[in-house]
């Protein structure tokens, strides 16, 4: 009989009138328990659970594997970019130098090529982290800017808003470079002593903005006009991008007179 509560009625043949009634309960198996079945439940529901939290964590982790070689990869290309800024700023300075000798300023090649040397020293180290200081970046440019003063006799100032933290904040090395060889030999050069390169760093909101401007006679940025260095820069910055999801950087053309150069770091405090 299956398990509840019934009821026992019993009359004899002979006093039809008579009935005898029993209440007695079949009690029910153990696997037919409420207990039991809200157990069971609460196992399969458990079980369902902990395959889909696996199902969850494999997929999880093949999804960090696959990410963390993407980014393995992309760092292997900026490695390769910046590889490639090296030869491209010896080149740029090498010709500096030819410059100096042509021009029997044989004094001032000499001191061009030690401070060259200099330059070169703390650019290949510089090239080989992810990131280094504001104060490191600014500190190469300066030496580069005043090189290249002495053969085209420009001025150059580089003004850092107090908001900024020149040793503790970062950038990727070499990012500016390019860009401030750009306003030299496109901007600058020919202007002599009238020539003005502008280095601005500045904080809106939790964006770092360092514009780079010079006052030449313009140069228009397009993806089909760049030079070599500005398209490495281009370039890194994609990579970058992709290597550095949460924090974006911004390549954008502000010309109005002469050339300004805006890169934004977007999120970078």
């Amino acid at each position: 009989m299956s398990y509840g509560n019934y009821d026992l009625k019993i009359r004899f043949a002979k006093q039809r009138h008579n009935v005898t009634e029993y209440n007695f309960r079949v009690r029910p198996a153990w696997h037919q328990t409420t207990v039991f079945k809200i157990i069971a439940i609460l196992i399969i529901l458990i079980s369902l659970l902990s395959v889909f939290l696996t199902f969850r964590v494999v997929k999880q982790r093949r999804k960090i594997k696959a990410e963390q070689s993407q980014r393995q990869n992309k760092e292997a290309e900026l490695k390769a970019l910046r590889a490639q800024l090296n030869p491209h700023f010896i080149f740029n300075s090498l010709s500096s130098i030819q410059g100096l000798i042509n021009n029997q300023q044989i004094e001032n090649a000499n001191t061009y090529l030690a401070d060259f040397a200099a330059l070169m020293r703390s650019t290949l180290i510089a090239s080989d982290k992810p990131l280094h200081s504001i104060a490191e970046e600014f500190s190469a440019l300066e030496k580069y800017l005043r090189l290249e003063q002495m053969r085209f006799h420009f001025s150059y100032s580089i003004q850092s808003s107090p908001e900024i933290n020149e040793a503790t904040t970062e950038i990727p090395p070499l990012l500016l470079q390019p860009i401030v060889e750009n306003a030299v030999k496109h901007g600058v050069s020919a202007l002599g002593e009238k020539g003005i390169v502008t280095i601005k760093t500045e904080k809106r909101l939790n964006d770092l903005v360092i514009s780079i401007t010079d006052n030449g006679n313009g140069f228009v940025i397009t993806e089909e006009n760049n030079g070599y260095g500005l398209k490495l820069t281009r370039e890194r910055i994609q990579l970058l991008n992709q290597v550095f999801k949460s924090k974006q950087v911004l390549f954008q053309n502000a010309s109005s007179t002469g050339t300004t150069i805006v890169l934004i770091f977007k999120n970078w405090f």
